[in-house]
């Protein structure tokens, strides 16, 4: 589910960045309270983080918000964050 839920905040913010970070909050709060959504699909988040924050065009409140999901699993949910980051 999460893998479908990381293309369509992607379309989104393709199509409305204001939209599209609206879906990103909702990403961070989610992180927050359950970062272990993540446990299957944390490689392409990383990809999808590492993609908006790379492109200039996004506003800086929007590159941001993808970084603070990372920081929220990075609080939360550490052991998974580094058990997937020593496997890229």
């Amino acid at each position: 589910m999460m893998p479908s839920l990381l293309d369509v905040v992607v379309a989104v913010l393709q199509q409305d960045e204001q939209q599209g970070q609206a879906s990103l909050e909702a990403m961070i709060e989610l992180t927050a309270t359950h970062g272990d959504i993540w446990k299957d699909c944390l490689p392409k988040l990383i990809g999808v983080v590492s993609e908006v924050i790379k492109h200039k065009d996004f506003e800086e409140a929007t590159r941001s918000s993808t970084l603070e999901i990372i920081t929220s699993l990075a609080e939360n949910m550490a052991a998974l964050l580094r058990k997937n980051l020593g496997e890229l």
